[in-house]
């Protein structure tokens, strides 16, 4: 299952955003009201998608993106705010942010946004999953290769001092 943090100091922002991933059963919720809070919680919680304000009290929206990038590498950062301005814009693509949605936010872009993240977030599982299995499988065989290479050593298969330090 996919796990959301929500981090906006706005309440009613904040609790609308939750009600509208709960109503789409995208996932499971966690909240913080500012970016102290929010890497308290991402650091207990390991959140796969954050939905996150760039201007709030104490610590701003892009001081949180890159503690999140260093706690948990692939997590996915969409950056929701009432600031159009260029330059946050630039700031939160250079960090790696997932998108960038401007407040008021316009609930069908949302929708499509958190879907694209959700199946971003399972393709990266997948990959991983895949990856790991494929190391698991290749640690197995290492005996076996070991000895059927031991094998043909002892038979005089491989003379060439190369061919044996490349394997």
């Amino acid at each position: 299952m996919t796990k959301f943090m929500v981090v906006d100091d706005e309440e009613n922002i904040r609790h609308g955003l939750i009600h509208f991933i709960n109503s789409k059963s995208l996932g499971e919720v966690i909240s913080a009201a500012n970016g102290a809070e929010a890497l308290e919680n991402a650091t207990r919680y390991q959140p796969d998608i954050v939905l996150l304000d760039i201007v709030m009290p104490g610590i701003d929206g892009l001081q949180v993106v890159t503690w999140l990038r260093d706690l948990i590498c692939d997590v996915k950062i969409i950056i929701i705010s009432g600031h159009s301005d260029v330059s946050f814009m630039r700031k939160a693509i250079k960090q790696g942010c997932f998108d960038y949605i401007i407040k008021p936010v316009d609930m069908s872009e949302l929708d499509q946004v958190l879907h694209r993240a959700v199946q971003d977030h399972q393709n990266d599982v997948a990959t991983k999953s895949k990856y790991q299995d494929m190391e698991k499988k290749l640690k197995q065989s290492m005996p076996v290769l070991r000895r059927d290479y031991l094998k043909e050593l002892m038979a005089g298969e491989h003379q060439d001092h190369q061919e044996i330090e490349s394997r």
